[in-house]
């Protein structure tokens, strides 16, 4: 009876993709998914000998699966984005290594507001899919920072100054892999890269679900296509 109301329903409303608004059997069509393209297994940038590497470009589908969980309560969207950073992920030598997951931390205030961590979600997420171990002790938020997205470089950097503290006790001693949704100037992942530094914590990577278009604006083959069997 149950299973004869489910399929009324799908009848009478059926499911759109969130990104494109055709019908579809998913939150995500294969169309969209198959859109989004996977950046070649190199670093982005290098941050006080830290590399950074990011899966995709902060934009199309790949931006509106970001602001989705960031801002609109999609939380479901947590298994595609990780799935998204595990397919550039299996292109890394990094990946022979075994990791410990470091979210982005997010305020207690800004935490409290949103109700959830998204990075947090995508890194269990993506710990699944490699095997790995998330820890969300090691770097904490200390400060209330600004929203980063309308200042400038100095700005951000000034901003982001003194914004976590490390709590070596934590550490395990492995390889830590620092995580975020997206990686604008890396001013975020160079606070946190300095604080563990200040540790004594040097062996770092860095991974981003994505990264800003001047990264790879350079050069068109620096990005391979991706496929929607994720």
């Amino acid at each position: 009876m149950l299973k004869i109301l489910s399929q009324l329903l799908d009848w009478l409303f059926p499911r759109r993709c969130y990104c494109c608004r055709k019908t579809s059997q998913t939150s995500i069509c294969k169309n969209c998914l198959s859109s989004i393209k996977i950046l070649e297994p190199i670093p982005i940038k290098i941050i006080n000998n830290t590399k950074i590497y990011s899966s995709t470009v902060y934009s199309g589908v790949t931006k509106k699966l970001i602001r989705a969980i960031k801002y609109h309560q999609k939380q479901e969207f947590d298994t595609e984005l990780a799935a998204l950073m595990f397919k550039f992920w299996q292109t890394l030598n990094e990946k022979e290594h075994s990791y410990e997951i470091i979210p982005t931390p997010t305020f207690a205030f800004r935490l409290k507001q949103r109700k959830y961590d998204h990075i947090k979600l995508i890194c269990n997420k993506f710990a699944q899919m490699t095997n790995s171990k998330v820890n969300t002790e090691l770097l904490k938020r200390t400060k209330d920072t600004k929203p980063q997205y309308k200042l400038t470089l100095k700005q951000r950097e000034e901003n982001l100054k003194n914004a976590f503290s490390c709590d070596k006790a934590a550490y395990k001693g492995g390889h830590i892999l620092l995580v975020d949704d997206i990686c604008t100037t890396g001013a975020t992942l160079s606070e946190m890269i300095k604080t563990l530094h200040s540790s004594g914590i040097t062996d770092i990577t860095a991974l981003c679900c994505s990264c800003n278009e001047s990264y790879i604006a350079a050069t068109s083959s620096n990005i391979i296509h991706s496929s929607s069997s994720f």
